[in-house]
């Protein structure tokens, strides 16, 4: 980079820093800005927070940088005045919210900065204190993993605090206590391991922010922090299932996301009553930023290659540099927003970490590329855009506003000395050989004890029978198997198949029918092509068996109607309950074909065991039937005679169908 243009893009980060300087508001606490951020509505709205996203901690962080740069005193001034209101803030408003981006372990992050540019151990002590009551972050009714809002961005800032204060144990056992969160919320993939199922998803999120790639991230610095080969393992699973989802075509994974307004939503719920799916419940959307695609999930397999060496992250990271070309480099202007969150200055972390890692000029210069666009895009509107699309206007904050580009361009100017916050990095590995898992619980140890416990979310009867029939086989089986890269559920499968040969004929048969049970409902579980459209049909059937149950009863017999076709019975020959409390029972009972509902749920398949009656009943309805006709079906194949017992056996039977209807097991047919 040639000093005039490395001048300009100085001269552009003090002039974004002179006037975050000049619309600093002062109170008793502190310095703060208003910027913008979505309420608890989901609409934007203008205030005052203390986060890093998008409150003054994130414009503290770009003020220290930038007095690093210029020895301007007023900016470190400042930035201290924003970390002491934001610490005002979190106090005032009792928060839990213990994240990186948006919660209090990222303003304890810009003290540890603080920290370390002035030398003050107040401000390291202040870091530490802020940290201590992290552990109410896990009572939060809506946790979650990710990086951007959960508990991997705990970890990682827990990691930075660690590096600072090695000798401070409760670190070591905060950070336990947060893997071992991790770890109870993985959920197997086709391959590989994600997390987070809900509403308003289609399938588990790709991506760095809120999905995967962030996990996996935190994932690497653990291993790499604690020389410990077991976070690299959980890293590579979570990088697996991104894998497997990425689409060649776009040069880009999908955004799993499924945003509805209020409005569609009501669309939405119409169309599905006459039968038609809106296509964006079933396929992602595309989007290449930080936050959601290829740029953020590239920043993590850059990390990946740094730490394993494995040339098949080279692959990925050079599929993520093209989407970046496509979209930011080739189509000159395209991108009006040059946020960090997603915006060009985002997309170009990417290529100032890949130029540090691999010394290659021409990522370097598509990185000035965005910026000289940013630059003419700025003369030629006296503004920058937000990184909200439908704010069409300035915003002051880290992340989706003017700091963030203005830390973009610090980064531009000084890769090696001015620190990413997009993945903020723990630098080099601990003095010591410490290890998390003299710290861990006695049930989580290794590689093999995380198998076994993601193993065991799907698989727990098969687990426990396999332990009471023949006791240490499953421990020597995962012990033997941590160290492979094979699919988690089909090393499984061959394992099961393999020990069963060695029981005699009785207890085989028992094993492989709960085995079977327990993988059909995994086989199932895959299926499911659309979180969000499997909560949306439920909430559609929920509606229609209320004004179902409302008809009269002469109604309600023309009625035609069909079995959930997301529903299924399949059969075992032993009855496995839930908890398997008592095996013994289990082994003693005598085989039969016991029918078995498979139920599919946001949260996962329920098993249910059905009773004849009930069997009969949605036997009946496999096809779709008028009501009255199956009715005198079952009449008929219950031998009933005189009126009165038909009476009878019919109040039973609607009885149960209406219980079926509520439990959205029966639906009116298209």
């Amino acid at each position: 980079m040639d000093k005039q243009k490395k001048q300009a893009y100085l001269d552009e980060a003090i002039r974004i820093g002179d006037d975050l300087l000049l619309r600093a508001e002062y109170d008793s606490n502190g310095a703060s800005w208003e910027t913008y951020a979505p309420n608890f509505n989901g609409f934007l709205a203008l205030g005052k927070t203390g986060n890093i996203y998008s409150g003054s901690s994130g414009i503290a962080l770009f003020l220290i940088e930038l007095y690093l740069q210029t020895q301007n005193s007023q900016y470190l001034k400042t930035a201290v005045d924003a970390a002491e209101w934001a610490e005002t803030y979190f106090k005032t408003n009792q928060n839990n919210d213990y994240s990186f981006f948006v919660g209090q372990i990222g303003l304890s992050y810009v003290y540890l900065r603080l920290h370390y540019v002035t030398a003050n151990l107040k401000y390291l002590e202040k870091a530490l204190d802020i940290a201590r009551p992290c552990l109410t972050f896990l009572e939060s009714p809506a946790l979650q993993a990710d990086l951007i809002l959960g508990v991997s961005g705990t970890i990682l800032g827990l990691l930075h605090l660690h590096q600072a204060k090695p000798d401070e144990g409760w670190l070591v056992d905060k950070i336990d206590s947060f893997v071992e969160y991790l770890i109870d919320k993985a959920q197997q993939g086709p391959v590989g391991l994600f997390w987070g199922r809900s509403p308003d998803l289609i399938k588990g999120l790709c991506g760095f922010s809120h999905g995967t790639a962030g996990v996996g991230y935190v994932f690497l610095e653990l291993g790499h922090y604690f020389k410990d080969e077991t976070f690299y393992w959980l890293a590579e699973q979570a990088f697996s299932y991104e894998t497997y989802y990425y689409i060649d075509e776009i040069k880009n994974w999908p955004d799993f996301r499924c945003i509805t307004s209020e409005i569609n939503y009501v669309t939405l719920k119409e169309e599905l009553r006459r039968g038609d799916v809106a296509n964006f419940l079933y396929n992602g959307a595309e989007m290449n930023a930080w936050c959601h695609g290829a740029a953020g999930i590239g920043l993590s397999r850059l990390t990946a290659f740094d730490f394993l060496q494995k040339e098949k992250y080279i692959f990925e990271i050079n599929n993520a540099i093209k989407k970046i070309v496509l979209t930011d480099i080739e189509p000159k202007l395209q991108y009006f927003n040059f946020t960090l969150c997603h915006g060009g200055g985002g997309n170009a972390e990417l290529l100032i970490e890949a130029y540090k890692l691999f010394n290659d000029n021409k990522l370097l210069l598509f990185a000035e590329t965005i910026a000289d666009n940013a630059l003419k895009y700025r003369q030629s509107n006296n503004m920058y855009l937000s990184g909200y699309s439908t704010l069409q206007r300035e915003d002051l904050s880290l992340f989706s506003g003017n700091a963030g580009i203005g830390y973009f361009f610090l980064r531009l100017i000084d890769p090696e000395n001015v620190p990413s916050i997009l993945s903020p990095k723990i630098g080099v590995a601990s003095k010591t050989r410490q290890t998390l898992f003299g710290q861990f619980p006695q049930n989580i140890k290794s590689t093999a004890s995380f198998k076994r416990k993601i193993i065991g979310k799907q698989f727990y009867r098969t687990l426990a029978l396999v332990d009471y029939l023949l006791p240490g086989k499953s421990d020597e089986y995962f012990t033997l198997s941590s160290q492979g890269e094979k699919e988690l559920s089909e090393e499984f499968f061959a394992f099961i198949e393999k020990i069963s040969s060695l029981l005699h004929h009785a207890e085989r048969e028992r094993l492989l029918d709960v085995y079977m049970l327990e993988r059909t409902k995994r086989e199932k579980d895959l299926l499911i092509q659309s979180y969000a459209l499997l909560h949306m049909k439920s909430e559609v059937y929920r509606d229609n068996a209320s004004n179902l149950l409302e008809l009269k009863k002469k109604d309600l017999m023309r009625l035609v109607l069909t079995i959930n076709p997301d529903v299924e019975i399949t059969f075992t020959k032993w009855q496995w309950d839930q908890e398997l409390k008592n095996i013994n029972d289990n082994l003693s009972q005598i085989s039969a074909v016991l029918p078995v509902l498979l139920i599919p749920k946001v949260g996962g398949i329920i098993d249910d065991s059905l009773s004849p009656f009930c069997y009969a009943i949605l036997e009946a309805f496999k096809t779709p039937k008028i009501l009255v006709e199956v009715v005198q079906a079952l009449q008929f194949e219950m031998g009933v005679t005189s009126p009165e017992e038909s009476a009878n056996v019919e109040e039973l039977i609607l009885q149960q169908i209406n219980e079926l209807i509520m439990a959205q097991l029966l639906i009116q047919a298209q």
